[in-house]
């Protein structure tokens, strides 16, 4: 039993420091120089384009919550009619 109690202590150990290494060199790996075999021309392009599809991205949003908006006020003013309808009679 104890003997078993040290090899577990010895496998957790073991672990352990694996995972140390492991998390070094992710870690390593992220901190590394960026690509370089874009061009500057071509990293610029790709930054102009991606500001304008968020752009694009937030005037669509825009329209569809007004649409949504409009959708709600409509039905809204459709139901308070027909209820101020059957109530007036």
């Amino acid at each position: 039993m104890i003997q078993r109690d040290k090899q577990n202590r010895e496998m957790l150990k073991y672990r352990r420091n694996r995972m140390k290494d492991n998390r070094l060199k992710a870690c390593a790996k992220k901190t590394s120089s960026p690509n370089t075999t874009i061009s500057s021309e071509a990293l610029e392009r790709i930054i102009k384009n991606k500001k304008e599809r968020e752009l694009d991205e937030e005037r669509h949003f825009l329209l569809a919550q007004i649409l949504f908006l409009g959708i709600v006020v409509i039905v809204l003013l459709l139901i308070l009619g027909i209820r101020y309808l059957i109530l007036k009679k």
